[in-house]
Formats: C-alpha cells, sequence, structure tokens
C-alpha cells in the first residue's frame, strides 16, 4: 500500500514539474519573441533609405524585398526591366548587371546571397564604408 501510494506522489510530482518547465519554457520563447520585435522595431525607426533593384520575374528579388519586409523596414523597389537607364544606373552604383542588388544609405551591400546568409541587421545598423564590387 505505502508504495502505491509513493509510487502515486512520484507520478503527480513528475506531471507538475514537466508542467512547470513547460510553462518555464514558454515564457522564454515568449520573450525571446519580444526582444527580437523590438530589435526589428528599433531598426525601422532609424533613418535608413535602403534601395532594391530588382526585376518582376526574379524570385530571389522577391525573397529579398520579403527579407526587409519582415524587418519592418521600408524599402524603394527599383524595377529595372525594358528601363536601360535603371539598368545603366544598377551597374553605375553597384558594378553589377543582374538583380537583385541592395544599397543602404547610399551604400551597395550586396545581392541576394549577401542579404539572406549576411547579417542583416549589422548592415542596417552599420552600413558599410565602401562599395565592394
Amino acid at each position: 500500500m505505502l508504495t502505491k501510494i509513493l509510487f502515486s506522489l512520484s507520478i503527480v510530482t513528475m506531471l507538475t514539474c514537466s508542467t512547470l518547465i513547460t510553462e518555464s519554457q514558454a515564457e522564454a520563447a515568449s520573450q525571446a519573441n519580444s526582444a527580437a520585435s523590438n530589435a526589428d522595431k528599433s531598426l525601422a525607426k532609424k533613418d535608413l533609405e535602403v534601395i532594391i533593384y530588382s526585376s518582376k520575374s526574379c524570385s530571389y528579388c522577391n525573397s529579398v524585398k520579403d527579407v526587409f519586409t519582415e524587418k519592418n523596414v521600408p524599402f524603394t523597389e527599383i524595377n529595372v526591366d525594358n528601363n536601360a537607364a535603371k539598368l545603366k544606373e544598377l551597374e553605375d552604383k553597384t558594378g553589377k548587371k543582374t538583380v537583385p542588388q541592395v544599397m543602404i544609405n547610399g551604400k551597395h551591400v550586396g545581392s541576394y546571397l549577401d542579404i539572406v546568409w549576411g547579417d542583416v541587421d549589422e548592415m542596417l545598423k552599420n552600413p558599410p564604408e565602401n562599395v565592394k564590387n
């Protein structure tokens, strides 16, 4: 009888501890999401000029735009489709003829891979001093 009581108490203890751990993990996740959201909001408030050179049929362009949209960072899209002047502008500013190309505060920061694999938050906080082609 005593064994059954002790066994029942140990099950109740395990269930209680597991519930506390789950609640603690949920609270930690909530705090992490809140901190990330606040970081994104602080980036959006900063005076940034983000320009994305793109093309309508370019899926990589859409992905790059999605990154900035998710971070609540406004951007200007310059579509180079059938626009020789904008394509020439792109090449003059970046040294590239391909899209997407991203400029932050007048500095070329790269293309799709540079944005997706790079540290976008750091790029937004501290745009590079020199254009790298």
